[in-house]
């Protein structure tokens, strides 16, 4: 399997785990189309991910005040999964900040 680029800058610590949680993302669910997101105000900027285009009927996770996601096809898989997907980020963001 290829793996696909996140597109984010080399830089940043943060960026970096959010890489690393795309690509272990994507290598149990390689059916979803995910764009992550830097939040500023009411505002998402994306910054990568697998899809570069929005689909208006994606859906918006926000991780942190931060950072969120966004699932373009998150219909592809049950409601209970993705609610343990986006716990799981949620809570990956949450330990690395404390570490």
């Amino acid at each position: 399997m290829m793996v696909q680029k996140i597109g984010l800058e080399e830089s940043s610590r943060d960026e970096q785990l959010l890489k690393s949680m795309q690509e272990s993302l994507l290598r149990d669910h390689p059916q979803l189309k995910v764009r992550w997101s830097r939040i500023l105000g009411r505002r998402w900027s994306h910054i990568g991910g697998n899809s570069s285009e929005a689909w208006l009927g994606s859906r918006q996770y926000r991780l942190n005040n931060e950072y969120g996601i966004c699932i373009d096809n998150a219909d592809d898989i049950c409601k209970e999964e993705l609610e343990s997907i986006i716990n799981q980020l949620r809570e990956n963001i949450a330990d690395e900040r404390q570490g």
